[in-house]
């Protein structure tokens, strides 16, 4: 298992620059298109071409790991499919595209649902998360938009109806009180309850001055 596993991570390593450049690529193609008010013409064209091209990936990643399987006898389980930013490989920079716009504007809750309708009908065997993920600290341009006062706690989770998403790597003032992460945390947990999917919270209090008087800050995980 613990190879299988890192097989896995390989893999999603390995093609994650590419499903990001395919998205962006796709999406600022058909910009100019929605200006004429088609918008919505184009949402399951998108969603069909992020299948076929993220789809060619995974099977191809499958087809290396299922032959690693045959070989070396290692149990090959499936692939996460999670298209996980890698800091400057942006998954709000990919978004953007959808909407025209900067990500957290009108839009982005549809490219979420999007994203999340197209990894749901890859034909492959799928293990983990396998879903959008918008990580603050991981993903330079949510962590510049969250400097900026740009996104909210708040609006991320909401983007939770449409995905999985729940709080990921959300910094937190280091003196954060036991009583405000027990309402953040309840909030997660009322999302999850209500569409009867599990939501994460990864919550990150952080010794900085701006945080802890309540400003934002521009910090990342790495």
């Amino acid at each position: 298992m613990p190879m299988c596993r890192l097989m896995r991570r390989f893999i999603l390593r390995h093609t994650t620059k590419a499903w990001d450049i395919n998205l962006r690529s796709h999406w600022n193609r058909r910009r100019g298109r929605r200006r004429d008010g088609r918008a919505a013409r184009y949402q399951e064209s998108t969603r069909q071409v992020l299948i076929s091209e993220l789809g060619r990936h995974a099977r191809a990643s499958q087809d290396i790991a299922s032959s690693l399987d045959q070989q070396t006898g290692w149990t090959y389980m499936g692939l996460d499919l999670s298209p996980a930013p890698r800091k400057e490989v942006s998954i709000a920079s990919a978004t953007a595209g959808f909407t025209g716009g900067r990500f957290g504007t009108s839009g982005t809750m549809t490219a979420a649902a999007t994203i999340t309708s197209a990894l749901r009908d890859i034909a492959v065997t799928k293990v983990g998360y396998s879903g959008l993920m918008m990580p603050v600290m991981e993903d330079t341009r949510l962590s510049q938009l969250w400097s900026e006062g740009a996104i909210s706690m708040d609006q991320l989770l909401a983007y939770s109806a449409v995905c999985g998403t729940g709080l990921d790597t959300i910094p937190l003032p280091g003196d954060v009180t036991t009583e405000q992460l027990e309402r953040i945390i309840g909030d997660v947990a009322s999302l999850s309850v209500k569409w009867s999917k599990p939501l994460s919270a990864r919550l990150l209090p952080v010794r900085v001055p701006s945080l802890a008087t309540g400003r934002p800050s521009m910090i990342r995980i790495w």
